[in-house]
């Protein structure tokens, strides 16, 4: 899956902006989507959920490459699967990711989006979508950003760990 909705990553700020603080918002937000684009969110989820399925679950959790949607909405047909053992698909992706405040240089959450589907492979049919939610502890804004962006970077990791735990959990 290689599909995330970013956006505006830093969503939700209000009040009296002044230049440089307009400014200084866009500069920042610049630094933390450079931090995104050099991420492969979609593959860490992956990979997050393969972890904790097999730290937590006894049910054989298999990474299949290059098999899933490329878009929202694209069906795949995994009817091959079967032949190989292979009964249900799970597809997670990470459908958006941002940070979230309400005042100039406020205190900002993570906020990150999955979704999961389980799919019957022989005929495709849904057996079940959940979308499950992330949010972090808040801090500042700068703090996302300072040391080349290792709060933020951490704070994706983090997300990646609960929306994976939450994914194994329910399915």
């Amino acid at each position: 899956l290689s599909y995330v909705a970013v956006g505006a990553l830093i969503g939700s700020i209000s009040g009296a902006l002044t230049a440089d603080d307009a400014e200084k918002i866009e500069e920042t937000e610049a630094v933390l989507k450079q931090v995104l684009a050099g991420l492969n969110m979609q593959e860490a989820l992956r990979k997050h959920v393969l972890s904790e399925s097999r730290n937590r679950t006894k049910r054989a959790f298999v990474l299949l490459q290059e098999e899933g949607p490329r878009m929202r909405g694209e069906t795949v047909d995994y009817n091959r699967l079967p032949t190989e053992g292979i009964e249900t698909v799970l597809e997670v992706h990470v459908e958006s990711v941002r940070l979230d405040g309400w005042w100039i240089d406020p205190s900002l959450s993570l906020l990150m989006t999955s979704r999961a589907r389980l799919i019957r492979a022989r005929d495709g049919t849904l057996l079940s979508e959940v979308t499950f939610p992330y949010r972090s502890e808040a801090q500042q804004l700068a703090g996302w950003a300072a040391h080349d962006a290792r709060g933020f970077r951490e704070g994706l990791k983090r997300a990646y760990e609960s929306l994976a735990e939450q994914i194994v959990q329910e399915f």
